[in-house]
C-alpha cells in the first residue's frame, strides 16, 4: 500500500493545489486457484487562476504580487478504481497452467468546476447559461465484468475472452449509458533474450468497432540492450468530448469520427568504459483527433499531425564524479512548432563518504536545462485540455538552472535544492506557456526514515 500526498501554494496568487493519492495490492497465488485485487482513489482541489494577468509585469514585480485572470476559480476532481482478476488452473502446477479466468472491476470519475466573477464575458468567447458565475459538474461511472481461458507454460502465456462494460454518464441533468462487449487478448513469449508482450482490445458491441493494439518487445544482442513498443489505435473520442456541456463550452457536434494514432518508440543501450550510451527514437501519427478549439471538440484543427524524437543520453560515472548529458531533437509536419526542436539537460554531481568510519555519503550537483524556442500553448483549466486552435506569438528559447545537496545515513536521508536560478538571467517576461510566466526561484527540503522489520 502507498500513499503519496503533494500539496503547494503554486508560483501564482489562487494557485493553490492539494493531490492525494493511495493505491493498494492483494496478491495470492496457488496451484489451483490465484487472485489479483488492485483499489485506488486519487483526489485533486485546484485553484485554477488561469495564469497572469499581463506577461509583461515579472519584469517589475514578483509572480506572487500580480493579478491573475481568475479570482475565484476551483476544480475538484475525484477517481476511484477497483480492479479484480481471478484465475482457475486446472493443472494443479504453480508453472504450468491451463483454465479459465475472470476480471471485474469499478471506475468512477467524478469532476467539479466553480468560478465567480462579473467578467466571464471576458475570459471565454461563450456563455451558455450564467455571465457571472459557473457551476460545472459530470460524473463518469463503469462496472465491467469479462471472463475467458488461459494457458502457460515456461515460455508462454496467452489469454483471450470477453469483457462486458456498462458506463453512465450524467452531466447537468443530462443521462448517457452505454453497454460494451470486447474481445480481449494477451500474449507473452519468450524467446532466447528476447521477451514479447502483445496486448489487444476490439470492441465487438457499443462502440463503432474501435480497437487497440500494443505490441513491446525487450532483449538483447551481444553488448547491446534493446527495447521497442509500438501502439495502433482507431477509437472514438473520449466521452467527455463527445456528451459534456458546461457553462463555457459545448461537446462534440453531430456524429463522431474515429481517431487514429500510430505510436512507436524504441531505444538501444550499451555499456562502454565508464558510460551507458542510450539512443532512443520516438515517432507519433494522429489523422482526425479531437482537440479543443476555444468552445468545443474539433478534428480539423490538427487533422494531420506527426512528431519524430532522436535523443542520445551518455551518463559518464568516474569514481566520485558523475556527468549526465543528454539532448533531444523533434521535427513536426506543422507550419507552427509547439514541441522545442532542441531539448539539453545536463546534470553534474558529485558524490563520496565522509569521516573514516564513512557511514555518512553526500552528494552535491546542479541540474542545467535548455529549450529551443516553439509556440506558447494556452491551457484551459476549465475543461483540462490544450488549445492548438488559438497559439500565441513564438516565443524565445531560454535555459535554467538548479543546484542541490543531500546526504545519507543508514536508513535516514535528507535532501536540499534551490530551484529556478535561471531567473536572474533569463527575461522575466519570457513564459512557458500562454500567461504563465517563468516560474521563480524555490526551495525544497525533504527528509526521509526507512523503518524495516
Amino acid at each position: 500500500m502507498t500513499y503519496q500526498k503533494f500539496r503547494s501554494n503554486g508560483f501564482y496568487r489562487q494557485g493553490i493545489f492539494d493531490h492525494n493519492n493511495l493505491n493498494s495490492t492483494i496478491l495470492r497465488k496457488g496451484k489451483v486457484y490465484s487472485v489479483l485485487v488492485n483499489a485506488s482513489f486519487a483526489s485533486s482541489n485546484v485553484q485554477t487562476n488561469g495564469g497572469l494577468l499581463a506577461d509583461s509585469l515579472p519584469k517589475y514585480y514578483d509572480l506572487v504580487f500580480i493579478p491573475v485572470r481568475k479570482e475565484d476559480a476551483n476544480l475538484k476532481t475525484k477517481r476511484t478504481n477497483v480492479e479484480v482478476e481471478n484465475y482457475f488452473n486446472f493443472l494443479n502446477d504453480s508453472l504450468r497452467g491451463l483454465g479459465l479466468y475472470t476480471n471485474h472491476s469499478l471506475r468512477i470519475k467524478e469532476y467539479r468546476y466553480e468560478e465567480q466573477s462579473d467578467t466571464l464575458y471576458k475570459l471565454y468567447a461563450q456563455i451558455n447559461s450564467d455571465s457571472t458565475q459557473t457551476k460545472d459538474g459530470h460524473q463518469w461511472a463503469q462496472i465491467a465484468n469479462g471472463a475467458g481461458v488461459f494457458f502457460k507454460f515456461k515460455n508462454l502465456f496467452f489469454k483471450t475472452g470477453l469483457d462486458a462494460a456498462y458506463w453512465d454518464f450524467r452531466n447537468l441533468g443530462r443521462f448517457r449509458d452505454t453497454l460494451e462487449i470486447n474481445l480481449l487478448a494477451d500474449l507473452n513469449i519468450k524467446l532466447g533474450k528476447f521477451k514479447l508482450v502483445n496486448k489487444l482490445d476490439f470492441n465487438i458491441v457499443g462502440a463503432a468497432n474501435e480497437f487497440m493494439n500494443e505490441t513491446r518487445i525487450d532483449g538483447s544482442i551481444s553488448r547491446f540492450r534493446i527495447w521497442a513498443l509500438g501502439s495502433i489505435e482507431n477509437k472514438l473520442p473520449d466521452y467527455y468530448m463527445r456528451y459534456a456541456v458546461g457553462n463555457n463550452f459545448n461537446n462534440i457536434a453531430g456524429n463522431w469520427s474515429k481517431q487514429q494514432r500510430l505510436y512507436l518508440s524504441g531505444n538501444i543501450s550499451s555499456h562502454f568504459w565508464k558510460t551507458e550510451p542510450l539512443l532512443s527514437y520516438q515517432f507519433f501519427s494522429g489523422t482526425k483527433n479531437y482537440f479543443f478549439n476555444d468552445t468545443s471538440w474539433s478534428n480539423d484543427v490538427l487533422a494531420n499531425l506527426t512528431l519524430h524524437q532522436f535523443s542520445l543520453r551518455l551518463p559518464i560515472a568516474l569514481k566520485w564524479f558523475h556527468f549526465q548529458p543528454s539532448y533531444s531533437f523533434a521535427i513536426m509536419n506543422q507550419s507552427f512548432q509547439f514541441v522545442p526542436q532542441h531539448i539539453l539537460l545536463t546534470r553534474c554531481m558529485v558524490e563520496g563518504s565522509l569521516f573514516k568510519a564513512k557511514k555518512m555519503r553526500a552528494y552535491v550537483g546542479v541540474d542545467f536545462s535548455f529549450l529551443s524556442s516553439y509556440e506558447r500553448v494556452a491551457y484551459i483549466d476549465n475543461v483540462g485540455a490544450f488549445n492548438y486552435h488559438t497559439l500565441s506569438t513564438k516565443m524565445d528559447g531560454y535555459s535554467n538552472l538548479h543546484a542541490f545537496f543531500g546526504f545519507q545515513i543508514d536508513e535516514f536521508k535528507f535532501y536540499f535544492r534551490f530551484e529556478n536560478i535561471g531567473i536572474y538571467w533569463n527575461d522575466r517576461s519570457t513564459s512557458v506557456g500562454k500567461n504563465f510566466s517563468l516560474p521563480s526561484q524555490q526551495f525544497r527540503l525533504g527528509l526521509t526514515w526507512d523503518f524495516f522489520n
